[in-house]
């Protein structure tokens, strides 16, 4: 089955899939609890995204047009909601972007969802990873119940998609490995910090089931992709974004996998490969250390980006003593290009240590080239399946798949990176929708042509 968003038609869905009208109702609930809340500014902002939606829906080429409708719009408007979880026009027409797609699914594929034994399991390690942060924080309730909805989504998200079981079982085996490797990194990174346990934070889980599924829903079935390549590259993609939230921050290790996945993809001698990744090690991470070691008198910086990050213990603590300051680099909000710290009267690239890199992958140019280069290499990877008829209906489901993951990242995130994400998303359902018809058309033609 093909997934077209320009087929929706509400009258059809109320009447065969009884579940799409009380999603309905929810969304109009909400609607009115959003209006009654916040004011009649709240309810123009819902009835623009809201036109936009509809175009995005009858024509999907639109959605380039909401997610950058969504990039104009006042950068206080959170503040000004003052909630806990706000509810941000950004975070309004994922919602609804989500809930287009889903109106699309049968009721087959949610007996699916029910029946699957290991779907159960990545579920009980989600919740597993929620309910440890709680313990820490009681008094973050509400960040517990949120951190832990998008986890769900998607896991929900791949059974739908997913209609052979083996490789269902796969692609969870991804999303709990990723979950597994992120809880050590955050154990090892936040050990003498704020963090929880081993566990490190329910973000962090949520945000690696969501990388972890999509990338390995867009590289399973390919050809030239083993299931190796594909966990590599689901744990690359899983620390490039979670590298903002929580455990994975200061996650310099994800950076190294990362660079090692998009190096592979360019240097195919692995002598060369190893040389270069090594030099890079070096370079990020060993002549750093031994410079600050001799360097640890240096006092605090005058003003801190962050003044909260003076009070801790941990790896940003750490860094911020040493007197490192930090200006991140946003392309999309217009900040500065590049900052560089001071040291001893002289000046040293913060490109020197991961963690600054690392700061740049979740707002930065240097974030935003990677995951152009990321999904550029998915785009590929799809665009040659289908060229040589390896994959057919399946390369616009999982491009639609990865269009789900991101947008829910959009809706849980926060800051620049929100717009990123669903630029991304949008991009992704316009070429799942392009693949589609094109796949169709070669079909088509390859059958005049028999007859």
């Amino acid at each position: 089955m093909i997934i077209d968003l320009r087929n929706i038609n509400p009258n059809v869905i109320l009447k065969r899939q009884p579940s799409a009208a009380i999603a309905y109702l929810v969304l109009f609930g909400v609607t009115a609890w959003f209006v009654w809340r916040f004011g009649a500014i709240a309810l123009g902002s819902l009835v623009i995204l809201s036109f936009f939606t509809y175009l995005a829906i009858k024509k999907p080429f639109y959605i380039l047009l909401v997610t950058l409708a969504t990039i104009f719009f006042p950068a206080n408007f959170e503040q000004a909601l003052g909630q806990t979880f706000p509810i941000t026009p950004t975070r309004i027409f994922g919602l609804m972007l989500l809930l287009a797609i889903a109106t699309h699914f049968n009721r087959s594929r949610w007996q699916n969802l029910k029946s699957n034994r290991t779907t159960a399991i990545a579920v009980v390690l989600v919740l597993w990873g929620a309910f440890t942060d709680l313990v820490s924080y009681p008094e973050y309730i509400g960040t517990f119940i949120i951190d832990t909805i998008p986890s769900l989504i998607v896991l929900a998200a791949v059974v739908l998609f997913v209609e052979n079981r083996e490789e269902l079982n796969k692609v969870l085996a991804v999303i709990m490995l990723a979950c597994l490797v992120t809880a050590v990194s955050g154990f090892v990174i936040y050990s003498k910090g704020r963090m929880s346990g081993l566990t490190g934070n329910a973000n962090a889980l949520a945000y690696n089931c969501i990388i972890g599924l999509t990338l390995a829903l867009s590289f399973l079935k390919k050809p030239v992709l083993s299931l190796k390549n594909t966990l590599l590259t689901g744990f690359a993609g899983m620390f490039l974004l979670a590298f903002g939230f929580a455990a994975s921050r200061s996650a310099s290790i994800g950076l190294l996998v990362a660079a090692f996945i998009l190096l592979r993809n360019f240097i195919k001698k692995p002598s060369t490969l190893i040389l270069i990744f090594s030099l890079f090690v070096l370079f990020l991470y060993i002549a750093p250390e031994i410079f600050w070691q001799r360097f640890q008198y240096i006092p605090l910086p005058g003003h801190a980006v962050y003044s909260s990050v003076q009070s801790e213990t941990g790896i940003r603590a750490w860094m911020y003593r040493r007197g490192w300051e930090l200006f991140l680099a946003s392309p999309l909000w217009g900040w500065g290009a590049f900052s560089f710290p001071k040291v001893n009267g002289s000046l040293i690239p913060y490109v020197m240590h991961s963690w600054y890199l690392g700061m740049l992958c979740e707002q930065g140019i240097i974030g935003l080239a990677l995951y152009l280069a990321f999904f550029t290499t998915i785009y590929k990877n799809i665009k040659t399946s289908i060229k040589v008829n390896t994959v057919t209906t399946d390369s616009s489901r999982y491009l639609l798949a990865l269009a789900i993951g991101l947008a829910v990242a959009g809706i849980f995130g926060s800051g620049p990176l929100d717009k990123l994400i669903f630029i991304m998303a949008g991009i992704s359902v316009v070429l799942a929708n392009i693949s589609a018809r094109e796949t169709i058309k070669e079909t088509d033609s390859t059958i005049d042509d028999t007859k």
